[in-house]
């Protein structure tokens, strides 16, 4: 007759309230998770059309040394070795170009597919402007590990479904006058386990016992994610702060490599004679630093991408929108 009347409906209304705020936290966390996937997914494409820009320009480099080996072997200026081995090298040059054109492509539709553009369509990415590694500084693990327990919604849900389990213990307290059911039901499954009496039985004692049990279950849950976040931003601030030591090493490595190489031509267009094996291995060099630094620049700015989305900064602060018809 008058069902607001029956104290256990309070608390099923209030443990609905809190169920409502663990699906909310639940919904933040898969969305930040397909944000961060496309943000990441978009980075490693870009990357590997940078690191396919290269490889032409090596494969480029190579064909010209394979020529000046031939050439030179023609005129028994080198031996028919060093020729086979730059050709060797060269061919499986184009075989990695190959490889990286066609990884491109597909990156490309796996991003257009979660992004939800028409897989008929060539897209063309635009270069993103990527944190400047150089003039960062290192970063504590103290203060990132506040900022991503304040805003980690793994940790907020389970807060909430110990909010909703303390309503299911008043619930079983008060659910008398016969009006209950079986179970809470209320949780999508969550504490459907924890049997409510009706209140005229003896099942009050063991009811509670399982939802007391329910909760230390609980407080283990928050514990091992609480454990697992720092585990991870452990690792993300030990690779951050590596990251910026080692960035001035590639530098330095790129600068000596190329300073190399404009001593090889330079040489060479004053009619010097350099071998072509010798050639082959400055060229090895100015690529090889080139791609360490490239590699340092991606992996970087991936690093603070995941940054964002573990302290919810940047383009997730906003969170998604929760009303229906909203595109965000």
């Amino acid at each position: 007759i008058a069902p607001f009347l029956v104290p256990a409906n309070w608390f099923k209304a209030k443990q609905s309230k809190h169920l409502y705020r663990v699906q909310k936290e639940q919904y933040r966390a898969l969305w930040a998770n397909e944000v961060n996937t496309a943000k990441l997914l978009f980075l490693g494409i870009v990357r590997d059309e940078k690191l396919l820009t290269l490889l032409e320009s090596k494969v480029f480099r190579y064909k010209e040394i394979m020529e000046m080996a031939r050439s030179r072997n023609i005129f028994g200026g080198e031996d028919v070795f060093s020729y086979n081995l730059i050709r060797d090298r060269y061919l499986a040059l184009l075989e990695d170009e190959r490889s990286v054109r066609n990884l491109v492509y597909n990156e490309k539709k796996e991003f257009q597919f979660i992004t939800g553009i028409n897989n008929e369509e060539d897209i063309s990415l635009v270069q993103p402007t990527l944190p400047d590694v150089a003039n960062s500084t290192p970063i504590e693990f103290s203060k990132v590990i506040f900022k991503v327990m304040e805003a980690s919604p793994e940790v907020a849900q389970f807060e909430h479904l110990a909010n909703s389990l303390s309503k299911v213990k008043g619930q079983i307290y008060f659910n008398v006058l016969g009006v209950s059911s079986f179970s809470a039901g209320q949780g999508n499954g969550a504490f459907d386990n924890i049997p409510i009496q009706d209140g005229l039985g003896f099942g009050l004692g063991p009811s509670i016992r399982i939802a007391k049990s329910e909760g230390r279950i609980l407080k283990i849950q928050i514990k091992a994610t609480i454990e697992t976040l720092k585990k991870e931003v452990n690792i993300l601030v030990n690779e951050y702060n590596s990251l910026i030591s080692n960035y001035d090493i590639a530098s330095e490595r790129i600068s000596l490599s190329q300073q190399n190489f404009q001593n090889m031509m330079s040489y060479l267009s004053l009619g010097g004679q350099i071998s072509a094996l010798e050639m082959m291995e400055i060229l090895d060099n100015l690529y090889s630093s080139h791609l360490v630094l490239l590699s340092y620049q991606y992996r970087f700015a991936s690093l603070v991408e995941k940054l964002k989305h573990m302290t919810f900064s940047g383009d997730y602060i906003e969170g998604p929108s929760l009303v229906i018809g909203d595109k965000k």
